[in-house]
């Protein structure tokens, strides 16, 4: 433990000494609004209907999906100023026969630090250069993106394998695969808004990229992202029930509630829900397995609202 705090102090240390670097982003912010008849499904975010708000907003020929609680490491700003670098990326994106997703790797704090070690190695993670990852990732004081949680989900980047490399390199579409990506706003299809909360709806998405539309994964070997330690939300723990749920806030217990389906049965809503979610997955990976017609659901207005703006008619 004392190692541990020396090696957090030294990067608390450096990253006071920082130079703050410029940043190339223009935000954009759009707030929405949801009305739902089971007011309980209020407490599961419409995540992929976000997602689609979001991606109605992008004007450029390059576009990303990044959840809100994750960073580039700071060399993304003087990349994106690369023309060469840019170009690259859209001659291979736009490659109707075989298009490709740029993949950057993710990476985290490891679960035992507390929540301010995290954040001051998340930010030197995020200011420093691959080097500065690599090194903490080899001190086992970053880890890949929920590794220890889900093996599948992240594991197929290859880490140790980017982390020796400074050249592109392609990866096998492996079943659970969710890498965040840059890919060509116009062959996006969407994300299927039938998925609710955090669960399968970017692996959906990920995996219709990969099995339907062909997408090539490309792992880049110069771009990676960090999450963001934070406070989880309440009902996110329905994913997995602590054995204390009798003390959960008053999101998680009307979840919980057992109520009358229409067909008589009692069950509770997070059960009721978690069902169709999981029948979901499965018919939409059996379609996509067997080759089988599969379309993300999109809403009526967004659909409406990508006919008439100019940046994404025609």
């Amino acid at each position: 433990m004392e190692e541990q705090s020396t090696t957090v102090d030294m990067i608390a240390a450096a990253l006071r000494n920082n130079k703050t670097r410029p940043c190339c982003c223009q935000l954009k912010i759009a707030l929405m609004a949801e009305r739902l008849a089971d007011h309980p499904l209020a407490h599961l975010m419409p995540t992929n209907a976000m997602r689609n708000v979001a991606m109605l907003m992008v004007t450029t020929p390059l576009s990303m999906m990044l959840d809100v609680d994750l960073s580039f490491g700071h060399n993304l700003n003087a990349l994106v100023r690369n023309k060469t670098w840019i170009q690259i990326l859209l001659q291979r994106t736009h490659n109707a026969s075989q298009p490709m997703m740029y993949i950057p790797p993710a990476f985290e704090a490891k679960p035992h630090h507390s929540l301010n070690a995290a954040k001051v190695i998340v930010e030197t993670a995020l200011q420093g250069e691959k080097q500065t990852v690599s090194s903490l990732w080899k001190q086992g004081i970053l880890q890949a993106f929920q590794i220890d949680i889900c093996l599948h989900c992240h594991g197929t980047f290859n880490h140790t394998r980017w982390m020796g490399t400074d050249v592109p390199y392609t990866v096998k579409y492996t079943q659970g695969f969710e890498p965040w990506g840059i890919l060509n706003r116009l062959q996006d299809p969407g994300y299927d808004e039938r998925f609710r909360g955090w669960l399968y709806n970017k692996q959906t998405h990920v995996e219709a990229l990969a099995q339907k539309h062909k997408f090539v994964l490309t792992v880049l070997p110069d771009v990676w992202v960090v999450h963001r330690p934070h406070k989880k939300i309440a009902s996110r723990k329905l994913v997995k029930p602590a054995p204390d749920n009798e003390k959960a806030n008053a999101d998680v217990m009307e979840m919980l509630k057992v109520v009358t389906l229409l067909d008589g049965t009692k069950a509770s809503v997070y059960s009721s829900y978690r069902k169709y979610v999981d029948g979901l997955r499965y018919k939409a990976r059996t379609a996509l397995a067997a080759r089988q017609p599969y379309e993300p659901q999109l809403n009526p207005q967004l659909r409406h609202c990508k006919k008439l703006l100019p940046w994404w008619r025609g």
